[in-house]
Order: C-alpha cells, then sequence, then structure tokens
C-alpha cells in the first residue's frame, strides 16, 4: 500500500524566502527545515535500498509483496521530502511555463517570485545553495521557463538585477540561461546597467557585458558557447 503524500497545493512555501532574509535568525531556522528535508530524503532512499537488496538487487517485486509495499512507500517519503522545498514549488512553475503548458497568468505571478528566489538564493548564498550538491539542472530549466513567459511586471526589476549580477560575478554552471532570460527583459533598464560594466576594471566583466550587448542588439546571434567563442576572436582581444 502506497504511502499517502500530501497534494503541493498543502504545502506551504513561504518559508523558502527565509533562506535569504537579512535575519540570521530566521534564514537559520530555514536551513535547518532544508536539512530536515533532506536528512528524510536520505532516510527514504536507505529504505528503498535496503528493500531492493532485500530482493536479492531485483526490481521485480512480484514474490516479495511485502518488500515491494516497502519500496513503494520509501519512494512516496521520497517524493515528499523533496516535494516540501524548492523541487516541488520549481517543478509546478517548470511545467506551467513550458511551451505547451497552461501558462494561465495568475498561476504564473503566484509561482515566479519562488523561480526569482531560487536564483536570488544562488547569487546571496552559494555554498548553502549549492548543499548537499549544486543544482544545476534546476537552475538550467528556471532559466528557460523564464525565458519562455511574459514576466510579471513586480518581477521585472529583480530579474533584470539578476542578469546584471551575472555578468559583474564569475561565471557559474548554467548561467548562460541569463544571456536567453536578458533577451525576454530587453530594455533601457537593462542595457543600462550591462553597458556600465564594458568599463569595469575587470577584463572579463567587460567582455560579458560587450557579448551580452551584442547578443540583444543581434537576434539572430545565438547565446551558445560556439557564439561566444567566435565573437571573442572578432574582438582580438
Amino acid at each position: 500500500m502506497l504511502l499517502a503524500v500530501e497534494s503541493r497545493d498543502d504545502y506551504d512555501y513561504g518559508w523558502l524566502f527565509g533562506l535569504v532574509d537579512p535575519d540570521p535568525a530566521v534564514r537559520a531556522a530555514a536551513l535547518r527545515r532544508c536539512e530536515a528535508d533532506v536528512s528524510d530524503w536520505r532516510d527514504a532512499l536507505d529504505r528503498s535500498n535496503a528493500a531492493y537488496w532485500a530482493n536479492g538487487g531485483s526490481s521485480d517485486f512480484s514474490d516479495s509483496p511485502a518488500l515491494g509495499a516497502a519500496r513503494d512507500q520509501a519512494a512516496a517519503a521520497m517524493r515528499e521530502a523533496r516535494d516540501r522545498g524548492f523541487s516541488g514549488i520549481l517543478s509546478e512553475f517548470i511545467t506551467e511555463s513550458r511551451p505547451f503548458g497552461r501558462r494561465d497568468p495568475t498561476t504564473l505571478r503566484r509561482l515566479v517570485p519562488f523561480a526569482v528566489l531560487f536564483l536570488q538564493w544562488e547569487v546571496a548564498y552559494p555554498q548553502d545553495w549549492c548543499s548537499p550538491r549544486p543544482p544545476w539542472g534546476l537552475k538550467k530549466d528556471v532559466l528557460r521557463g523564464l525565458a519562455g513567459i511574459e514576466i510579471p511586471p513586480d518581477s521585472r526589476a529583480a530579474l533584470v538585477e539578476l542578469v546584471v549580477a551575472s555578468v559583474r560575478r564569475e561565471h557559474r554552471c548554467e548561467d548562460r540561461g541569463f544571456v536567453l532570460l536578458a533577451r525576454r527583459l530587453d530594455g533601457p533598464d537593462l542595457r543600462n546597467p550591462v553597458a556600465q560594466c564594458l568599463d569595469s576594471p575587470d577584463p572579463i566583466v567587460g567582455l560579458r557585458a560587450g557579448f551580452l550587448l551584442d547578443v540583444l542588439a543581434d537576434p539572430s546571434m545565438p547565446p551558445t558557447v560556439a557564439s561566444w567563442k567566435r565573437w571573442l576572436a572578432s574582438t582580438a582581444t
């Protein structure tokens, strides 16, 4: 018998904003909650693996219904632990923002702030964001989702700030998605601060800014590693 699992609609995801709260006590409480969810997930994984090995290392539980039920319960507990945090709310955002998704404006207005928060958390506290392992795939899907929808006006300023931050800071995995997002956000409020980065004392920042501005100016220019290398070669820098 499967373990009963709450619907995502039953979860209160507001606690996630505590991860970037300026109050150290609030942030610490949010981090403890994250760690508890990871601990619950690992405990459920251990139970799943125990059932698997008790069944002789086979996924066919037809002759061992009790072990099969134990593994089903463990799998449900793993999903429940995962869905209580960012993975749960962001999987809903990713599904909603896909080209074949509903893209209901009301639903997206509810979900986009969590996508923004996830990216803000990486910028503000990268070590916490990377624990227990960096969620690069989730970041890639979130950026792709944001680049494919109409951005709610009340989230625009925060996303512009994140794009500019990606130019100014050291490059991180999947940051290419910010170039796609920049095309969605294109406007003076984005181009002006990016242009200011051209004169950065860090030459890499200036190059990133120049590439981004050229991508924005030329819709046919793909934001790929290959185009970045070609662009670098063309600058003779």
